[in-house]
């Protein structure tokens, strides 16, 4: 399995945005995620903005044992209610919009409509995006 994720920096060459990590992170991740061991491997590309990543993607998905989702674009933000709030005047029927969602449907075996709530519940809790790869 693949998953990827959209990918960035913080444009000015400054400190990435998961530079600096905090205390809070590992309490926004339900009890025993981090612990949990995901019986089917799984990597994540990670690939910065117009670098070919939906190319690979494509690729990927045309071998019968691979998956690979739409960007979730995660990186370049700190954490979910920075993307959502960055995100918010983005049309919803395209892919930025839509990734995310998508992906956990699939992962989880849950209607779009049960996975944009998931991502609703990331959004408003503020979870780092890096421990939304854990949640995946």
């Amino acid at each position: 399995q693949m998953l990827g994720g959209g990918g960035g920096g913080d444009g000015g060459g400054g400190e990435h945005p998961h530079a600096a990590a905090t205390s809070t992170a590992a309490a926004a991740i339900p009890r025993g995620v981090r612990r949990r061991r995901n019986p089917r491997p799984v990597l994540f590309l990670l690939a910065g903005p117009r670098s070919g990543s939906s190319l690979v993607q494509l690729s990927l998905n045309r071998h019968e044992k691979l998956w690979a989702p739409q960007e979730l674009y995660l990186l370049q933000y700190h954490d979910m209610a920075e993307r959502k709030e960055k995100l918010k005047d983005v049309d919803a029927t395209l892919p930025v919009s839509q990734g995310l969602v998508n992906a956990i449907s699939e992962i989880r075996g849950c209607t779009y409509e049960q996975a944009n709530v998931i991502v609703g519940e990331m959004e408003r809790d503020a979870l780092d995006t890096r421990d939304v790869y854990y949640v995946l």
